[in-house]
C-alpha cells in the first residue's frame, strides 16, 4: 500500500470510526476525532514503544522482547515514519488492531532470560496495542504525507546491536593511559548505555524522578562518553578496591541474583548478557589500572 493509499484508507476508517455522516474516501475536510485530542501517537511512543526499542534488557540473539523482529528494518527517527514502516512491512493492521502481526510475534515470545518474564511481554503488548488503535483513529491527522523512508545510522554513536564482548584486541588496547581507559569505557559501557535507558540519561524527560542522570549525550560521541564515564566515577558507582562489588555492578542485578536494590527492573542476566559483560569488564580493568583491586 502507497503512502497515499494508507493515508487515505486511515482518514477514511477514522471519519467512519467517528460516525461522520456522508463520509467517503475522496478528498474530505473533517475536524479532529475527540478520540485524538488527547494523548498524541507520538506521546504513547514515547512513554510505552521507545523503551521497549532500547537495549534496556539482556538480548540473546533474536529471543528477546519481540522475539525474531530485526528492529533495523523498521525503526526510524520519528514515531510516524517508524509506523509508516511497520505498515510497509505488513507488521500492523489498522482494520483490526489486534489481528497485527507485531502484536502475535511478541505472544509467541519464548524468553531466553529470567528477567524477561511474562508481564514484561504484557507491557510489550498492551503498549504496541496502545498505539496501534490511536493510528488507526488519529493516524490521518497527526501523519498525513509521512512515509517509509530509509534507515540512516544513528548520526549519534552508532552502538546498535550492543557489541558482544568488550575484550577483543580492536576493542580494548591494553595499558592504563587515560586514552586505553576512555576508549574502553567508550565501547563496552557507553555502547552498552541503553540498558539505562530511560531513568540514567540526561537528556530523557520520562526517567524516574530522583535517578541520577549519570549518562550524557551532548556534543559528540566521545565527549558524551568522557563526561559520562566521569559522572560514574565521581558518584561512587565503581569500586577500585573490589570491583565486582561495584554499585555500577550491583545495583542493575536483580536481587535474587545478588543485587542491591534499584528503583529501576533488573538490567543484567550474568551468564548469557554481553551487556553484563560489557560493563563488569570494564569496571575490573578500571579498577586494575587503579592498583587497588586484587
Amino acid at each position: 500500500m502507497t503512502s497515499h493509499a494508507w493515508s487515505s484508507w486511515l482518514l477514511c476508517g477514522a471519519l467512519a470510526a467517528g460516525g461522520v455522516a456522508g463520509a467517503s474516501c475522496g478528498e474530505v475536510e473533517s475536524p479532529l476525532p475527540a478520540a485524538c485530542s488527547g494523548t498524541s501517537g507520538t506521546e504513547i511512543f514515547d512513554q510505552r514503544i521507545a523503551p521497549l526499542l532500547a537495549d534496556d534488557q539482556p538480548k540473546t540473539g533474536n529471543t528477546c522482547h519481540l522475539s525474531g523482529i530485526d528492529m533495523s528494518l523498521f525503526v526510524r527517527s520519528t514515531p510516524c515514519e517508524t509506523m509508516a514502516c511497520l505498515n510497509d512491512l505488513g507488521l500492523v493492521s489498522f482494520a483490526e488492531p489486534a489481528a497485527s502481526r507485531v502484536l502475535a510475534w511478541i505472544e509467541r515470545a519464548d524468553p531466553a532470560s529470567p528477567l524477561i518474564t511474562q508481564r514484561v511481554i504484557d507491557a510489550e503488548y498492551s503498549g504496541f496495542l496502545e498505539w496501534i488503535e490511536h493510528y488507526k483513529v488519529c493516524g490521518a491527522f497527526e501523519c498525513a504525507g509521512v512515509t517509509c523512508g530509509d534507515a540512516e545510522r544513528d548520526p549519534f554513536c552508532d552502538v546498535a546491536p550492543e557489541p558482544e564482548l568488550a575484550t577483543g584486541p580492536e576493542l580494548d588496547t591494553g595499558g592504563c593511559s587515560d586514552v586505553a581507559i576512555e576508549r574502553l569505557f567508550r565501547d563496552s559501557v557507553y555502547a552498552s548505555r541503553g540498558r539505562c535507558f530511560p531513568c540514567h540519561f540526561d537528556d530523557e524527560k520520562y526517567a524516574a524522578p530522583g535517578a541520577l542522570r549519570f549518562v550524557e549525550q551532548g556534543g559528540t560521541c566521545d565527549s558524551s562518553s568522557l563526561s559520562t564515564m566521569h559522572n560514574i566515577i565521581d558518584a561512587g558507582l565503581v569500586n577500585v578496591a573490589d570491583a565486582d562489588q561495584s554499585l555500577l555492578i550491583l545495583k542493575p542485578l536483580s536481587e535474587e541474583g545478588g543485587g542491591v536494590p534499584h528503583g529501576g527492573h533488573a538490567k543484567f542476566y550474568p551468564g548469557a548478557d554481553p551487556g553484563y559483560d560489557n560493563f563488569l569488564y570494564w569496571v575490573r580493568r578500571y579498577a586494575e589500572c587503579n592498583g587497588q583491586s586484587g
